[in-house]
């Protein structure tokens, strides 16, 4: 065979197998990417729990002063859409496919507001910060917001602390701090979120028993 013959050969060979392997590449792609469509991502809420009931002793008036509900802080491996699971004491992951529909930090404000205003805690509420000079702010830190796996178990862990400040001294009044950890059923982070809920509007409820007894 001729030499220039033969070079065009191999060169049409490899030609071929450069193609082959292309076409493996982008079908490989093409099926991960049909295959993440079998596994379409879930949205869980944080909302005002139905049923629950908060034994609140409003029934002698609110406390006649005004109060700012502030922005919730939410420690940063949970602030964000994401949902945590602790698998060891200084390790957390996060799901790939469940979310929380609205970030955390909106929806436990939502709580608050509702809370406070139906049962009528104070004469007025604002959530604008730049609400001048209100009497009292109320204040809300979550440390740790997650689904604990231990052993075979898992449970729903929430740690926070309200507080109460004045307004015009930012002295500090009363200060209410909570670390639940409660065993759920099972793995299902429709009852991990539903659970969540309940504990936060729970020691809220505490907390605002609190406000009413020390101001009113």
């Amino acid at each position: 065979m001729p030499y220039n013959i033969k070079l065009f050969s191999e060169f049409g060979i490899m030609s071929r197998i450069r193609i082959t392997f292309l076409l493996l590449f982008i079908s490989l792609i093409i099926s991960g990417c049909l295959g993440r469509r079998d596994m379409p991502v879930r949205y869980y809420i944080i909302d005002y729990p139905a049923g629950v009931q908060l034994n609140i002793d409003d029934i002698a008036g609110p406390v006649q002063k005004s109060c700012l509900i502030n922005v919730v802080e939410i420690y940063p491996a949970y602030s964000t859409n994401q949902i945590a699971i602790r698998e060891n004491t200084h390790e957390i992951r996060y799901f790939a496919f469940n979310q929380w529909a609205v970030r955390p930090e909106e929806s436990f404000a939502k709580i608050i507001v509702n809370l406070i205003n139906d049962h009528n805690i104070f004469e007025s509420v604002q959530t604008n910060a730049f609400y001048p000079e209100p009497d009292y702010i109320l204040e809300t830190t979550i440390y740790h917001l997650e689904l604990v796996e231990e052993d075979n178990d898992h449970h729903a862990r929430l740690n926070l602390t309200y507080r109460l400040t004045d307004g015009q001294t930012g002295q500090e009044i009363l200060n209410h701090h909570a670390d639940r950890k409660h065993l759920l059923e099972e793995k299902n982070l429709n009852l991990f979120a539903s659970t969540i809920s309940e504990m936060f509007i729970e020691e809220l409820g505490v907390f605002t028993n609190s406000i009413l007894a020390e101001l009113r």
